[in-house]
């Protein structure tokens, strides 16, 4: 297995953990807000989506496809609502997560060890200087958000995955 094999397993592994944590939720633990100004799982799932696209589809290769009504719902430093209002529907959120993903994964795999070893695209980030990086940080990225959901779902009354 090469280096963009592995990254792809890498963020696959931790997308199919992310998914295994949305399965057995209601539109009101979607929607529930765990604290003021906090991200609900709605918010989780859309920021999630919207940082695999800056780093994988924008960063390494030049391809965003989210619109920007999604991208300012979603990206670092928005504020997520409390509810519904506004938000794409679950639905919705579920297929550009999804739809991101699959796309950042052909890229991924596309991607030979020269390329890797590239600077990405974009400003300066503080924690990578590589594409390698870049697709190192989407999964940790993912990992973290993925601990809020399971911190929210333990908070609903819902049973630990492991």
């Amino acid at each position: 297995m090469n280096t963009s094999e592995l990254l792809a397993e890498h963020l696959d592994r931790i997308r199919r953990w992310t998914v295994s944590l949305l399965e057995d939720l209601s539109e009101e633990d979607w929607l529930w807000p765990p604290g003021p100004n906090l991200g609900q799982i709605a918010w989780q799932v859309g920021h999630i989506a919207v940082a695999e696209h800056g780093l994988i589809l924008v960063r390494c290769a030049q391809q965003p496809v989210l619109e920007e009504s999604f991208l300012s719902l979603f990206r670092p430093g928005s504020t997520p609502s409390s509810g519904a209002e506004g938000y794409p529907s679950i639905a919705e959120l579920r297929d550009k997560m999804d739809s991101i993903h699959q796309r950042a994964l052909q890229i991924v795999r596309q991607l030979d060890d020269s390329d890797l070893q590239t600077e990405p695209a974009g400003k300066p980030h503080p924690m990578f200087t590589t594409k390698t990086g870049a697709i190192q940080m989407a999964a940790s990225h993912e990992a973290f958000h993925a601990g809020q959901i399971a911190l929210i779902r333990r908070l609903r009354g819902k049973p630990a995955l492991r």
